[in-house]
């Protein structure tokens, strides 16, 4: 059965939880991905692929909990990310100018490796842990784009003011207040929703 097909199979519902956990994915797969490597590799079309794997294996999923939906999701993000990054690797032409993109690909590769075998948590631990990430992620996805895209960088990223300045193109001194600004706002959103 192909994509389509299986996709018209399925209740309209599916969808509808799936998408309550786009802004979580998109949210690990910003942190996950190197940021020089977004001309190659988008987060969003990760994400959508995610979403549509998952859409696709729906009926394979023998979990109940939250949590559980939400290791599922990690798993076949990460899966998705390693497949992006080696179609990546397979589409260089200047191997010269490539070489560093090299590094950063196999960095990339190696830290989402490693993250996928490090899950050592309880159950309970997985169910709280999952909670909170879902509303991290919804927080930070209310950020204006530029706060957003400092509060990553700097928090979860570990980039640099430096760095994030260069990306953003803005002066360090811009970038430490959309730090300080993005900070402030989101712990303002996660108070709104407890």
């Amino acid at each position: 059965m192909k994509d389509a097909e299986v996709i018209s199979a399925k209740p309209p519902e599916i969808q509808a939880d799936l998408e309550r956990f786009r802004n979580y994915l998109r949210f690990m797969a910003d942190v996950k991905l190197d940021r020089r490597l977004r001309r190659r590799i988008d987060a969003s079309d990760i994400v959508q692929e995610t979403l549509l794997r998952a859409y696709v294996a729906w009926d394979t999923f023998r979990g109940d909990a939250s949590a559980q939906r939400v290791a599922w999701l990690q798993q076949i993000l990460m899966r998705t990310i390693l497949h992006a990054l080696r179609d990546a690797r397979c589409a260089k032409r200047d191997i010269a100018r490539e070489q560093h993109l090299d590094q950063i690909l196999d960095q990339s590769s190696h830290n989402i490796e490693q993250w996928l075998a490090a899950d050592e948590q309880s159950p309970s631990q997985a169910v709280e842990r999952a909670e909170e990430l879902l509303q991290v992620a919804d927080a930070v996805y209310q950020l204006p784009e530029a706060e957003r895209e400092a509060v990553i960088g700097f928090y979860w990223q570990r980039e640099s003011l430096a760095d994030i300045s260069t990306e953003l193109g803005r002066s360090v001194p811009a970038v430490a207040g959309l730090v300080h600004r993005g900070l402030r706002r989101l712990r303002g959103n996660l108070a709104a929703v407890d």
